[in-house]
């Protein structure tokens, strides 16, 4: 029977995790980072390009995952603490620079080869709306 709103809700193909609730292991390898256009809201012109370039990122190359897998070794840096959300989705903030940025990544492990990236700055400049930076990357593993 359908669901609250009329929506069924059916567990995807091939995603049997998601359909018992269990993290998935990504798979040791090569990984390679690509990233999306950032998209700025209420940013003055060239903030957008200088905070992106700014914020440590993942890395493509190998990596061997630790098991059970923790997102914390995604990005080398002590300046960010992660939390989980739930299965397969954790959370970053970065240590920003001032009081008036935060930075901070959403990650969803989507499979064991392939991970959904989002990361959120926002700027906040007396006099000026607030600017949110939002730049969608994606990192995948390579090979079979």
């Amino acid at each position: 029977a359908p669901g609250p709103g009329g929506f069924r809700d059916v567990p995807l193909p091939g995603n049997a995790a998601a359909a018992t609730g269990s993290d998935i292991q990504p798979l040791d390898g090569v990984w390679t980072l690509s990233a999306g256009t950032p998209q700025a809201v209420g940013c003055m012109a060239g903030i957008a390009q200088s905070v992106a370039r700014g914020m440590p990122a993942p890395q493509s190359g190998p990596i061997t995952f630790e098991k059970p897998f923790n997102a914390r070794q995604l990005i080398k840096s002590d300046k960010i603490t992660w939390k989980r959300l739930g299965p397969n989705h954790h959370a970053a903030q970065l240590v920003a620079p001032s009081t008036a940025m935060a930075m901070g990544y959403d990650v969803r492990v989507t499979s064991a080869t392939q991970m959904q990236w989002q990361s959120v700055v926002t700027v906040r400049i007396p006099g000026q709306p607030v600017c949110t930076i939002t730049t969608p990357l994606s990192h995948v593993r390579q090979g079979s």
